[in-house]
């Protein structure tokens, strides 16, 4: 270990240079005849958790309190008082310029923390009020103040201590040299500090915006702390004209917004949406609570929707069996302005159709009347997942999920990959989309893992899964049963069979065909309608297939001209589609090894203890493929295998769909984006027992899309877990990665 030496105010002069991570935000109070220096008698409110980027905006809730300060700072580590702009870049200078041995013991508890004065008007009344009113002393004899403690990096690292923010650098002037100006993606959050008297909301602002991760209502996308900074130019300054504080993203998941707020707000972005399960015996004291809530106000509406949510989850916690009511019902709307016209609607409905099993709204309010041997068929073991093939992403898909489920996004993006995972410049919000196979596989994995893991965390677990063509992949993906998915993106990219093999140029084809280089293949896709006796004329044709076969419909591909001649021949009307894939023929063949080479992958190690699992006892999740048609074994070998015979035959998702029913599946639920397998699904099984949900809805935010996913599976009797609607977060268990970095 190196020698060091420590000046009387704790600065090593042996050691590293390090960035600093901001550890803790508190408000604090402190009377004005006590010392500021060790925070004697002061009183705070955490700020590290708040969502709002406002101080005048926080939320009266049951956790901002005022406690007192119970932290102990000794002499080296007591707190600084910032009145001003000078005195903070300069504190940040001296911050930055201290050396660290992380090694030493004396220096493991190493920190440095500042109050910044904050004027009384910053705070909300309420604020000002329970402080008074918790310590009884008067505002003019307090002192407010932001109070910011950082810790070096390693330490904290070192410590598991988790950090809102990283103060990184300090620049002479502003500077953008940390990220790319030509990816319209890499935003870095900018402010300039120009007055004194703003420099503790401005901090703060900061601070949440880059917890947040948010910008333009979408997720800050892009490669490893790039696109993940602050800088705030601080201005008038001398003896230089301006300097810029550089802050980067720290390791703390920023707070989600509620889809359903705990209590009412004043907040106008948080108008609170309505979820309210009620159970009834029959139809008639169904109608007559309906009626009992519409004659309540707004506010007692409120309240007693809270009271039958929290009904709810006790009797979820109670008992894992269905609910005993014969009429389940769950009123969804986008406010509470609009409740009566829900309500309407349901009762309507009940008069109009009293044998009818279920009834619903456009908006997802539901009634589910179950009997006793229908009820035994909607049961959490016969939940299925269905992921479907590429084509159904669109621009504008999940770019609003972020805001409420945050640390979901921060487990995909723990390596910085999610824009590339999710395809983020074709299908976010300021997307174009696009028809490149590559493109639309990577976005259908990366939204596979996303909606599947929170299915998962809301309780909705599958005993069934199985995809539709390159859905497969997606499954496999989307379960975590892949050691590390992400190098899917990278493999398409550079594959020949995706870009120019069964894609693209369609060499395969060509091959197949044994056409010259001069050659062109003239190729088409069509969706028709699959008459009685269509595939028995469709062997006459040698570069023609039915790729895909729906039951009552299918996907006919090959030589242009052939496929023309048969539906001519057939009288059948086709529609043209223009995404162009060889895949399910014949000629994909050609590239079957390259194909079964980039989708063998480790198992995780949820797959090994799954595998594991089905060699012993009955495996708590069947995963199906069109393969065979029947489950798959779980291991690298057997998935590869299974998937490059998916891709090189054609595939009867009719067939696949019935086999998956055969087993047990009844709640088909589709995880990704539109509804299309649950469309298709309805048809193959319109005769039997079923039920097909979808998780997003094509013009709908797919925060209302989840509120009609779980409000159907509600009336089903399931038991999805509503906590996390509430803005509470999810469990650490499954995604707490450790930051490595420095």
């Amino acid at each position: 270990m190196p020698t060091r030496t420590t000046t009387n105010h704790g600065i090593i002069t042996h050691g590293i240079a390090t960035k600093w991570g901001l550890c803790g935000l508190h408000c604090v109070a402190v009377p004005n005849s006590h010392a500021t220096r060790n925070l004697v008698n002061a009183h705070a409110v955490d700020l590290s958790d708040e969502f709002v980027l406002n101080l005048a905006q926080l939320p009266a809730g049951e956790r901002q309190q005022w406690r007192p300060f119970a932290c102990s700072l000794d002499g080296q580590d007591s707190v600084q008082r910032l009145d001003n702009r000078t005195e903070l870049l300069r504190y940040c200078q001296q911050l930055l310029a201290r050396r660290i041995d992380v090694h030493s013991r004396e220096n493991i508890e190493a920190r440095s923390s500042i109050i910044i004065p904050m004027h009384c008007d910053s705070l909300p009344a309420w604020l000002r009020q329970r402080l008074t009113a918790d310590i009884q002393v008067a505002e003019s004899n307090i002192t407010f103040g932001l109070l910011l403690t950082f810790i070096p990096v390693p330490i904290a690292l070192k410590q598991n201590i988790t950090m809102l923010a990283r103060l990184s650098q300090v620049l002479p002037k502003q500077t953008y040299s940390a990220t790319e100006p030509s990816d319209p993606l890499a935003d870095v959050w900018q402010g300039q500090l120009t007055n004194d008297n703003e420099l503790a909301p401005c901090l703060f602002n900061l601070l949440q915006s880059l917890k947040q991760r948010q910008l333009q209502q979408r997720y800050w996308y892009g490669k490893i702390h790039q696109s993940r900074q602050a800088q705030l130019t601080i201005t008038d300054l001398a003896p230089v004209d301006h300097a810029t504080l550089v802050f980067e993203q720290g390791n703390k998941t920023a707070t989600p917004w509620p889809l359903l707020c705990a209590a009412p707000s004043t907040s106008e972005q948080l108008i609170w949406q309505v979820f309210w399960p009620i159970s009834a015996q029959n139809t008639a004291e169904l109608t007559a609570t309906l009626k009992h809530i519409l004659a309540l106000p707004i506010s007692q509406r409120y309240q007693l929707m809270l009271a039958d949510i929290k009904a709810y989850q006790q009797q979820q916690a109670a008992t894992k069996t269905n609910s005993p009511a014969s009429c389940l019902t769950v009123l969804v709307a986008p406010d509470a302005s609009v409740l009566d016209n829900e309500i309407h609607q349901l009762l309507h409905g009940l008069v109009q159709g009293t044998e009818a099993k279920v009834i619903q709204t456009p908006s997802g309010s539901v009634v589910r009347q179950v009997k006793d041997n229908q009820q035994a068929s909607f049961i959490a073991d016969s939940v299925c997942f269905v992921y479907p093939g590429v084509g159904t992403c669109y621009p504008g898909q999940f770019h609003d999920l972020s805001r409420y489920f945050p640390r979901l996004y921060q487990a995909l993006d723990t390596n910085g990959e999610l824009a590339e995972l999710l395809a983020a410049r074709h299908f976010l919000a300021d997307g174009q989309g696009t028809d490149k196979l590559t493109t639309l596989a990577q976005a259908g994995v990366g939204s596979a893992w996303l909606l599947s893991h929170l299915l998962q965390q809301l309780n909705i677990t599958p005993a069934y899964a199985f995809g539709y063509s390159l859905g497969e992949v997606s499954m496999w993906a989307g379960l975590s049963l892949w050691q590390s998915p992400q190098v899917l993106g990278e493999r398409l990219a550079k594959s020949v069979a995706f870009n120019s093999g069964i894609t693209g140029e369609l060499n395969a084809v060509a091959q197949l065909w044994q056409l010259t280089p001069e050659q062109e293949v003239h190729w088409a896709s069509y969706s028709l309608r699959l008459p009685d006796g269509f595939t028995q004329n469709l062997v006459h044709y040698d570069k023609a297939w039915l790729a895909i076969n729906h039951g009552d419909s299918g996907i006919l591909v090959g030589d242009s001209q052939q496929c023309q001649q048969l539906l001519n021949e057939t009288g059948v009307r086709a529609i043209k589609v223009g995404f162009v894939t060889a895949m399910h023929t014949p000629a994909a063949q050609y590239y079957g090894d390259e194909i079964a080479q980039i989708f063998h992958l480790p198992l995780s190690e949820q797959g090994q203890a799954l595998a594991l699992q089905a060699s012993t006892r009955q495996p708590a999740i069947k995963l199906f493929s069109s393969a065979n048609y029947q489950p798959v074994k779980v291991s690298s070998d057997a998935i590869s295998q299974s998937i490059h015979d998916c891709f090189c035959q054609p595939l009867d998702f009719a067939h696949l769909t019935q086999q998956v029913y055969q087993a047990g599946a009844r709640i088909f639920i589709e995880v990704g984006a539109g509804r299309s397998c649950c469309t298709h699904i309805d048809k193959i099984l319109q005769h039997q027992p079923h039920v097909s949900l979808a998780t997003n809805g094509k013009g709908q935010s797919s925060s209302r899309s989840l509120l009609r996913l779980l409000a159907q599976l509600v009336s089903l009797g399931l038991k999805p877990e509503l906590d996390s609607l509430f803005g509470h977060h999810f469990s650490l268990s499954l995604y707490q990665q450790q930051d490595q970095s420095i």
